[in-house]
């Protein structure tokens, strides 16, 4: 089976999540990203804000991320779950000192707006992974500290709430 190296920096940190979008993924580690800074001004389908990897070049900057394997098979569903304000690209970061390919979606140019906010649940589930995967907590005290609006579609906020509840009770189990 041939298989993907994905770095996942926002909502997909959290195996759980991911595994609903690709029932593949295999968890490979936490990976710094020097350099660049996450940001929550993606323009989502839904109108919020979504997470993006900005690179600054600074290297004081740092962003925190997960690679994941995944059958190259169900990258399609991934794109999907993506939508079309990604860019699906290849990088090489550093990983355990030495270089590695990986895919990963940024935001593209024109579905980028700095006054976009995210909805709380979306906060939610990006916070969720990075506690998940111990990221440092001045890390997450970024993400914390970031402006969130409530969903105005029920139907959507209940469903993600549900899988907030989900990843609390079952979310740290292996599996």
């Amino acid at each position: 089976m041939s298989e993907i190296v994905y770095l996942a920096y926002g909502s997909n940190l959290h195996p759980l999540r991911l595994r609903q979008r690709v029932p593949s993924c295999r968890l490979l580690g936490v990976v710094d990203l020097p350099g660049f800074r996450l940001a929550f001004h993606k323009v989502g389908m839904d109108g919020s804000g979504k997470c993006d990897l900005v690179e600054t070049g600074d290297p004081e900057d740092r962003a925190w991320g997960v690679l994941y394997s995944i059958a190259a098979s169900e990258k399609p569903d991934l794109d999907v779950a993506e939508g079309p304000g990604y860019a699906c690209l290849q990088r090489t970061i550093s990983y355990r000192q030495q270089p590695l390919e990986v895919m990963t979606y940024l935001a593209r140019p024109e579905r980028r707006d700095p006054s976009q906010v995210p909805f709380d649940w979306y906060r939610e589930l990006v916070l969720l992974g990075a506690r998940h995967h111990n990221l440092p907590q001045s890390y997450i005290g970024i993400i914390e500290a970031v402006t969130v609006s409530e969903d105005p579609d029920p139907e959507r906020a209940v469903q993600h709430h549900r899988l907030i509840e989900e990843i609390r009770v079952f979310g740290d189990e292996p599996g």
